[in-house]
């Protein structure tokens, strides 16, 4: 700064404070007893500042925090449950609040910092980064099932069979079985025998013999014990993609 601007912020901060903090001469400059006594705290004050200055700048170097997370069972059992442990040790002073939420709530709404939803049902407003690729799905039957009744060669048959669907807790809606067959899509609306808004429950119908389901064919620990069916070599089950979300 030049010695004018010096002199103009001093005088801008003496009429501010409404004291005179120098003597002013035409031939020198000195310090007032209340110019002394502000001089004699700044320099600590300086060094507190820098000090959270630099606190904040850590904060980007080093993460830290909660992270406040919503997702359904499927993405929590299938996506994040694999990488909690890494992510513990790779990142300790981040702590994990996850909420598991099939009802898919409002993520703002519910105090979330971000949450994890396929393609087809993501917020306008929202940021979204694709986590992985769209899924091919599966119809899958139980044995039990599958020894009294012929495999469906294609999509159309589930139509003569018993199947057990899916509903979204937030908006009612019930899940398309959609496939992919040279290149179009087909739409089967199915006759459900049970429809229920919990994946547990749709898996153990499934696993006493009540029928198909088509979940993603990438939750191979829910269906150990059940028999895949794909319906037929050129009919794939398709299911969007999963995406992260934010604010």
């Amino acid at each position: 700064m030049t010695p004018s601007a010096v002199s103009r912020a001093t005088a801008q901060l003496e009429a501010r404070l409404g004291v005179r903090l120098l003597n002013r001469t035409t031939r020198s400059v000195a310090l007032t007893p209340a110019g002394e006594a502000l001089s004699a705290r700044l320099p600590a004050l300086v060094t507190a500042m820098d000090a959270a200055v630099e606190d904040v700048a850590a904060l980007s170097e080093t993460p830290s925090g909660v992270a406040r997370l919503n997702l359904p069972r499927v993405a929590a059992e299938l996506l994040l449950a694999p990488l909690i442990a890494p992510f513990a040790k790779a990142f300790p002073a981040i702590k994990l609040a996850l909420s598991i939420d099939d009802g898919l709530s409002d993520i703002v709404a519910k105090g979330n910092d971000a949450g994890i939803r396929n393609g087809g049902r993501l917020a306008l407003d929202m940021a979204a980064v694709r986590l992985i690729l769209d899924l091919s799905a599966a119809v899958v039957g139980s044995p039990d099932y599958f020894s009294a009744r012929a495999r469906p060669e294609h999509p159309r048959d589930l139509l003569q069979h018993a199947c057990l669907n899916y509903r979204w807790q937030q908006t009612q809606d019930v899940y398309r079985w959609r496939f992919e067959e040279g290149g179009r899509a087909i739409d089967v609306a199915v006759e459900a025998g049970l429809t229920v808004d919990d994946t547990g429950i749709l898996r153990e119908a499934v696993l006493c013999g009540m029928g198909f389901a088509c979940p993603t064919g990438s939750w191979p620990r829910w269906w150990r014990r059940a028999a895949w069916c794909g319906c037929s070599r050129n009919s794939v089950p398709l299911n969007p993609a999963s995406f992260c979300t934010t604010p």
